[in-house]
């Protein structure tokens, strides 16, 4: 993988982080006490995983249909969550606004009219880019100021599942 994407990526990420530094979304140290927004947010998390069990398990037939790994029920889930550091607790919020994000861009494709562009970038009535690749860009967003918060090492983690993939069988045995 190519050098100087890797590190323009990485200066991308560390503009991201500033940037939504500067906006107040890092007021408080993620090891802070969770509110009561945060706690019920993270504890909404195992729909998430229900759904993308569902989502696995059409994927690949014949496999179980829960994630691998995951076999908590969601009162156990719950009480996990409530147990956990907050810095973890925090982590898991930020996952599941990453995937509000993607919600979003779904939304943008299946409200859109058939005449309707859904490959451009629109000015909505608030003023602000709207689209599905600007929902897209709120992800990379997402994730690039998440690196930097929780210090994930995003640029080992690409270098090492990219070399990966290249190891892996055509579509990994799954059906889409």
């Amino acid at each position: 993988m190519n050098d100087k994407i890797l590190s323009a990526l990485h200066e991308f990420f560390k503009e991201c982080h500033a940037v939504a530094d500067s906006k107040g979304w890092h007021d408080e140290p993620v090891t802070a006490v969770p509110s009561d927004a945060e706690y019920a947010i993270a504890n909404r998390a195992v729909d998430f995983l229900d759904f993308a069990a569902v989502v696995e398990s059409l994927r690949k037939p014949g496999v179980s249909s829960g994630l691998p790994g995951f076999s908590l029920t969601t009162r156990e889930f719950r009480e996990t969550i409530n147990g956990m550091a907050p810095e973890r607790v925090k982590l898991v919020v930020k996952l599941i606004l990453i995937a509000t994000e993607v919600a979003e861009a779904i939304e943008h494709i299946v409200l859109a009219k058939p005449e309707d562009d859904i490959h451009t970038v629109h000015i909505n009535a608030k003023g602000s880019p709207d689209g599905v690749a600007v929902e897209l860009a709120d992800v990379l967003i997402r994730v690039g100021d998440d690196v930097i918060e929780f210090m994930l090492p995003i640029i080992e983690a690409l270098m090492r599942k990219h070399e990966y993939n290249k190891t892996r069988e055509h579509k990994h045995g799954k059906l889409v």
